[in-house]
Parts: C-alpha cells; sequence; structure tokens
C-alpha cells in the first residue's frame, strides 16, 4: 500500500473501518425485493410500492442528518442514528406484512441520516487539498464493502432471510462502536454571532445560487444512473438474457469500481471538482447511448463497465465540492442537501424509466437519459465552474 493511500490522517481511516464494516453489511436493499416477494408474497408492484417508502424515508432522513450534524455534531448524530437504524432493521425483519412492514421500510430509509454527519466529518479532518482522494478512498470502502456483501448476502439468505435483516443490525452497530470508541467530535466552532442551525434551512442551502446548479445536474445525472440498476435489467432479459447474466453485469459494477477507483483519485488528484462531474456526465451519457443499441450480453456489459467508471468520477469530485462551497459550520446541512438529491434521484427514476420504457421503448428512453447527461454536463461546465471558482 504506497504512502500516498495511507498519508491521510488517521480520523479519515477511522471512519474508513468503521464505513467498510457498516458496508459488508449491506444486505437488506439488495435482497429486499425477493424477501418481500418470496417470503411475503408481495406482487412486483406491491414490493415497489414499499421500496419507494424507503426512498421516501430516505428524504427525510437527508433533511434531519443534515440539520442534526450542525446542531449536535457529528459524532453524536452517527451515534444515534446508527444505533436507530440497527434497530429499526431487526425489526423489519420480522414486521408483519402490511402497514407496520411499510412503517419499517419508511424508518430504514430515515435511519440513513448518519450519511450527511459521516461526508461532513471527512470535510472536517481532511485538508480541502485531499478531499478528493478521501471521498474517492472512501467509496471504495463503500463498495468494496458492498461486493463482499453480496456474497455473504447470498449465503445467509439460504438460511433464512432473517439472517439478513440480523447481519445488516450487528454491522451497522460496528460502525457505531468504531465511532463511539475512536473518532472525537470533529464539529468546528460556529461563526461568532451565527444562529443555530435550524430545519427550515435547508430550502435556503438548495436554493444558494452557487449550489442549485450542481443538485440540478447531479439529480439528472443520478436518475439516469439509476437506470442501469431499475430499467436496464428489463432490457437485458428482453433480449434473451439469462437471470445469471443479470446478476453478472450488475456485479461488474463493483469490481469496477473496487479496481479502478484508487487509481482514478490518484490521477485525478489536483483536477477541478467541475471537471471530473462533467466527465462523469459525459461518461453515464455515453453508456445511456451504449445501452441504447446492445443486443447482446458484452454489450450491456459494457454499457455497465463505462457508467461505473461514470460513478467513480461523481463519487469522489460531488462531495468534495460540497464540503468546498460550504460554510464550515453548515458542512452538515450541504451534504444533507445532496444527500436530499440521492434520495429524489432514487424516488424519480424507478418511476420514470420503467414508464418511459413501456411507453417509448428501450431505445428512446435510454437517448432521453443521454440528453439529460449532456445538459447536466453544460451546467457543471457553466455554473458548477464558477461556483467552484468563487469558492
Amino acid at each position: 500500500m504506497s504512502r500516498s493511500f495511507l498519508a491521510l490522517p488517521r480520523a479519515f481511516w477511522i471512519l474508513w473501518v468503521g464505513q467498510f464494516i457498516n458496508r459488508l453489511g449491506g444486505f437488506v436493499l439488495t435482497f429486499l425485493p425477493l424477501f418481500l416477494t418470496e417470503h411475503h408474497h408481495y406482487t412486483p408492484a406491491r414490493a415497489g410500492t414499499v421500496q419507494a417508502l424507503f426512498g421516501l424515508g430516505s428524504l427525510a432522513g437527508a433533511s434531519l442528518g443534515g440539520w442534526a450534524t450542525d446542531r449536535f455534531g457529528r459524532r453524536r448524530t452517527i451515534l444515534v442514528a446508527t444505533v436507530g437504524s440497527a434497530l429499526v432493521v431487526a425489526a423489519f425483519g420480522w414486521a408483519p406484512p402490511g402497514p407496520l412492514l411499510a412503517l419499517a421500510a419508511f424508518l430504514h430509509g430515515v435511519g440513513n441520516a448518519y450519511g450527511p454527519a459521516l461526508t461532513a466529518a471527512i470535510s472536517d479532518v481532511v485538508p480541502p487539498a485531499e478531499r478528493k482522494r478521501a471521498f474517492g478512498y472512501f467509496y471504495w470502502a463503500v463498495n468494496l464493502g458492498f461486493t463482499c456483501a453480496a456474497v455473504l448476502g447470498g449465503a445467509l439468505a439460504q438460511r433464512g432471510y432473517h439472517w439478513l435483516f440480523i447481519g445488516d443490525a450487528a454491522t451497522t452497530l460496528g460502525l457505531a462502536f468504531v465511532v463511539h470508541r475512536f473518532f472525537p467530535e470533529s464539529r468546528p466552532e460556529a461563526r461568532e454571532g451565527a444562529k443555530n442551525p435550524s430545519l427550515l434551512e435547508m430550502p435556503r442551502v438548495i436554493a444558494d445560487p452557487r449550489f442549485a446548479g450542481f443538485l440540478g445536474a447531479q439529480f439528472l445525472l443520478l436518475v439516469v444512473f439509476i437506470q442501469s440498476f431499475c430499467t436496464m435489467p428489463f432490457e437485458e432479459r428482453a433480449h434473451g438474457l439469462t437471470v445469471s447474466d443479470v446478476g453478472l453485469i450488475a456485479a461488474l459494477n463493483g469490481v469496477v469500481i473496487v479496481v479502478v477507483q484508487p487509481l482514478f483519485v490518484r490521477v485525478t488528484r489536483t483536477a477541478h471538482a467541475w471537471r471530473i462531474l462533467a466527465l462523469a456526465a459525459a461518461l453515464v451519457g455515453a453508456a445511456a447511448l451504449l445501452v441504447a443499441h446492445a443486443r447482446t450480453l458484452e454489450a450491456f456489459a459494457l454499457g455497465m463497465a463505462v457508467v461505473s467508471l461514470g460513478e467513480v468520477a461523481f463519487s469522489s469530485a460531488a462531495p468534495a465540492f460540497v464540503a468546498h462551497i460550504a460554510p464550515a459550520d453548515r458542512r452538515g446541512t450541504y451534504q444533507g442537501a445532496y444527500s436530499l438529491c440521492w434520495a429524489a434521484a432514487s424516488l424519480v427514476a424507478p418511476l420514470g424509466g420503467p414508464a418511459l420504457l413501456q411507453r417509448w421503448g428501450g431505445a428512446a428512453m435510454w437517448h432521453v437519459g443521454a440528453a439529460m447527461c449532456t445538459l447536466a454536463l453544460a451546467v457543471h461546465v457553466t455554473r458548477t465552474r464558477r461556483a467552484e471558482a468563487a469558492g
């Protein structure tokens, strides 16, 4: 392991280890559709509604987590949110079908409130010049853990779906333990005369002229990116690919990220965030065009590989840009706004993509996605570029 890799602050690596442990148990979302349809005998449409409730809860969690991070501190927010999330996930596995199961899905989304606290804490402890690299390595830990979780989750699911929820809860508590035992509070001192953060502050943050263009561009990009997982499998099956083929293509996403991300963050260490975000939009747009004309396993795999490269790019540059423009005592709220952007895209993408696919066909849907990425690229080259220069 290179000195450059290890040169980041010790506090960052504490969070890295905690998040890796947490993602080792990221079973529930991966296997939730099968749990709902096979264990509870939900229809696919009803299962989709439950998954949408998770997305709705994530919207609430992003706002709540951003506010709590700035109001009560990074460490306290992570601890409360992770312990609460672990309890909800454990209960989720035993919730009966109906309203209680729907409530558990919603609260599981709210439990993701620790996300803004983690990204704000990284912004606190890592020097500005190293943040893109730090966020890239942090996202690498997420995907390294997720890749392992996919294998472990399949083995646990064969023993019973309840074990998935127990394992997810245990690893979430693992993150809580690491933070409680090793990570000190990192929140900067509030500016003199600054007011305490308010839950009503989120709309003002979203409307910040330096920030609004970035959020809009990322929302467009993320809606297209998520189609690779919620709509592309339908296209693959329609062209004769087996379920095993679909799984292999999905697994390629994690493999590309785990292999490419460490090299990418080193190569782009001194690049401006807006340039990397524009590159990400171009890559996701190119992937959409490839999938629009894909007919074979190899063609769909190429599309997944290219969209994964786009993910590698925006996963490091986007939170680094947010940290760059956010006031030090409002980093949680700004990172929460970006999490809100992710949650909104996660709600819209599974509804819009399949609807366009059914109405217009796959080629037209993916060309619309490519056009959305082109618009995102233009916004990053203009508005995001100016915002980064203004600081």
